[in-house]
């Protein structure tokens, strides 16, 4: 019984193996789908990477330029909007007094210019994307620019590896478009590829950079619908009936999907990043004026410029694969588990 038991359990380890190993070739052969055409390799690239809160690891070298996402909300309680109105806003309860001067000290705000950083508690990440299209003066001199997040990142590498618990934990994930890695240690950059030589020829020759879709377990429209409140859905898709008539066919069938390019991330040529910010801030801005509520100061729970704007990206993302205008590149992401930090306690 016992050598019986033995070899069932060595059969099953196998079986186990064969399944992790084939998962992580799936992975990779999925990053690579797309090879750039042999165009020259991009110098000049900026990749904003959005904070919150303090991070043990500060991605803020070549290409990475950290940005404080919300900066406003730390500095300033009450504030005024339209005729005089006076709307309460809570300050950023994620950051004490040190984690705000770390912030600081090695974040550029969005807060500067033509922005919405005191709406960062509905837009999330968006007040970032925002303030970059408005106020980022050298973004018309670059060949392309980005937005990833602090535990958030693009696998750039191609024949990157996992450790075994990471294989593991994958195997038994329903989420395989990210590799979950529990924390951001010192051979995690090279492992992934995120330094400046492999990021710039890897994205050579694309004109956005989209994560690879996730698999859901309802549909897009679903999964909005038991989160936030869906009239803001209804009235997003209403309005791009009105204003974007082409897109309505390939909204309906994202709407009905069960997969999608989910994490507000991307690498775009400036001219694509200007045509989807116009794109996205024009919706949201007929929205604004059609929902009951307000858009702008929800509390942190319920982010819905954020949703819908995710549920945008996925509607413009998509259309372009269909209209082929653009040279789209998918890749898988990171997830960082552990996003505790050493200062903000």
């Amino acid at each position: 019984m016992i050598k019986q038991f033995l070899a069932v359990g060595a059969i099953a380890v196998g079986l186990a193996t064969t399944s992790i190993l084939l998962m992580c070739n799936r992975m990779q052969e999925v990053e690579g789908l797309a090879h750039h055409d042999g165009s020259s390799v991009p110098s000049k690239v900026k990749i904003f990477v959005c904070y919150h809160k303090p991070f043990d690891t500060l991605m803020g070298r070549d290409i990475f330029v950290p940005i404080h996402a919300g900066r406003a909300l730390g500095t300033k309680t009450p504030f005024h909007v339209g005729d005089g109105l006076k709307v309460s806003v809570v300050k950023n309860v994620m950051l004490n007094d040190a984690g705000y001067r770390w912030l600081l000290n090695n974040a550029i705000g969005d807060d500067t210019g033509n922005n919405i950083s005191l709406q960062n508690r509905s837009y999330c990440e968006l007040t970032a994307v925002y303030w970059i299209w408005k106020n980022y003066k050298q973004l018309d001199s670059l060949d392309y620019v980005g937005l990833m997040h602090y535990r958030r990142h693009f696998i750039f590498r191609k024949d990157y590896r996992l450790t075994l618990f990471e294989r593991i934990r994958s195997l038994f994930s329903k989420n395989k478009s990210f590799v979950r890695v529990k924390v951001m240690d010192g051979g995690y950059e090279e492992r992934f590829g995120l330094d400046a030589e492999t990021v710039r020829k890897r994205i050579a020759g694309y004109d956005i950079i989209a994560p690879v879709p996730q698999d859901l377990l309802m549909t897009v429209y679903l999964s909005f619908k038991l989160n936030q409140r869906i009239e803001y859905l209804d009235t997003a898709l209403e309005v791009l009936r009105q204003m974007y008539p082409e897109y309505v066919d390939v909204a309906e069938e994202c709407m009905r999907s069960f997969s999608a390019n989910w994490g507000n991330m991307f690498i775009m040529k400036p001219a694509v990043f200007k045509e989807y910010c116009s794109f996205v801030f024009n919706v949201m801005q007929e929205i604004k004026k059609r929902v009951s509520g307000s858009l702008d100061h929800s509390n942190l729970k319920h982010a819905h410029a954020a949703y819908i704007i995710e549920r945008l990206w996925i509607i413009w993302l998509a259309y372009h694969k269909k209209v082929g205008k653009y040279k789209i590149l998918e890749l898988p992401r990171t997830w960082i588990a552990n996003a505790s930090n050493v200062i903000n306690r």
